[in-house]
């Protein structure tokens, strides 16, 4: 399997995988230079909604769906979809990241390595939450933002981020909400109110892209640093 496009290292959470059926014949009989087997899959159902264009009330039993995931514990369900792609330069031109799993000769294989391609990659990406940031097993040392020393957003990471991202991957709902609490209370003070809701619903959705950047901006805005604070809020904006 090969990540065609995308980043290992900051994985966007929905993919499309893709496998080639080596069938020349088959192929010019479809009018098409090669077949294409594709398949659609994020971990947020909002960007499954949206993509797939997926209509009232179908939309609100997904968003209903979700929550009773979360509530057994199930906290990266895979929203899937097959796609029609008549080249590998379509596959190249969509907004997800794309992964190639091979070229081979039976249609079933095809269909069912693309599945195993797109488990792999929510793998890797729930991975990745995590693996730049281990738990630690200390506590927070500072009451208020205002008196940590040195990086804010790493501080933050460590001791309220990470530990609320396991919380939420292992289910653990009471603990997950007293960290909830707790960078509230930790942000208390500051001109964050904006910038907290986005990182909860980050975190929430898992999005590593969007908890960091809003980390750097809450940083930022710490060290009184604000054009760097607006250079971040415009890549929000953009994300």
């Amino acid at each position: 399997m090969q990540l065609i496009k995308g980043d290992e290292n900051n994985l966007e959470g929905k993919v499309i995988a893709f496998s080639i059926l080596d069938d020349a014949d088959l192929a010019k009989k479809a009018g098409v230079k090669t077949l294409v087997f594709g398949l659609y899959a994020t971990v947020n159902p909002l960007e499954y909604i949206e993509r797939m264009k997926i209509p009232e009330p179908q939309a609100e039993e997904i968003r209903k769906s979700e929550m009773r995931l979360t509530d057994k514990g199930i906290h990266f369900p895979i929203y899937m979809a097959p796609m029609m792609f008549k080249s590998q330069e379509e596959v190249f031109a969509s907004d997800e990241d794309v992964l190639y799993v091979g070229t081979f000769a039976q249609p079933s294989i095809c269909v069912n390595i693309i599945k195993l391609g797109v488990e792999y990659y929510v793998m890797k990406f729930a991975d990745k939450l995590l693996k730049n940031h281990p738990i630690m097993n200390t506590q927070p040392t500072c009451e208020n933002y205002q008196k940590v020393a040195g990086s804010l957003r790493e501080y933050m990471m460590t001791h309220f981020v990470t530990p609320m991202v396991r919380c939420h991957m292992e289910g653990q709902t009471k603990r997950e909400q007293e960290l909830r609490e707790n960078i509230v209370v930790f942000l208390t003070g500051g001109p964050f109110e904006t910038d907290i809701d986005v990182l909860l619903k980050a975190i929430q959705e898992q999005n590593p892209k969007i908890i960091d950047i809003s980390l750097q901006k809450i940083d930022a805005i710490a060290h009184e640093d604000y054009l760097r604070a607006a250079q971040l809020r415009d890549a929000l904006l953009k994300s």
